[in-house]
């Protein structure tokens, strides 16, 4: 036991740096776990700087579907999108098959998206969507995302 005490300095700029490497390490795993826990899409929880909203982003099926399409248009960065219908409560396909019928008719579309401050990139953006949803472009609203 007092040899514990008696510990030379050689000896004891080991054991702290034994010390900080198993706490580097616990902190590394931290983070990994942290990140394995996000959903797949590697989508998470985002609040806004200025007024403290949470925005959590788990939209419907077809407005995930929706988003990654928008996404893979030249000339557009992240987006997020909201489909909003009359029956909200049904899991409704947007999306149809030929033969399938929709459980909830889409009344407008919300797209929020990078790149949408330039006049071009938002029309394609409402084009898409009026046509992806089955809605006239006046029903798709599209607005730039905020630096």
């Amino acid at each position: 036991m007092k040899k514990i005490f008696e510990d030379t300095g050689e000896e004891k700029k080991k054991k702290l740096t034994g010390v900080f490497a198993l706490v580097l390490i616990v902190l590394i795993t931290l983070l990994f776990l942290s990140s394995m826990l996000q959903s797949r899409d590697g989508r998470g929880s985002i609040v806004s700087q200025e007024d403290g909203v949470s925005y959590e982003d788990s939209g419907t099926q077809e407005e995930i579907r929706l988003e990654n399409i928008l996404e893979c248009m030249s000339g557009v960065g992240e987006v997020h999108v909201m489909i909003t219908g009359g029956v909200r409560e049904e899991t409704s396909t947007v999306f149809m098959e030929e033969g399938e019928k929709s459980g909830g008719e889409v009344k407008g579309v919300i797209i929020v998206a990078e790149g949408a401050e330039n006049p071009v990139i938002q029309s394609r953006l409402t084009e898409a969507a009026a046509t992806a949803c089955g809605v006239p472009p006046a029903s798709v609203a599209v607005y730039p995302m905020s630096q």
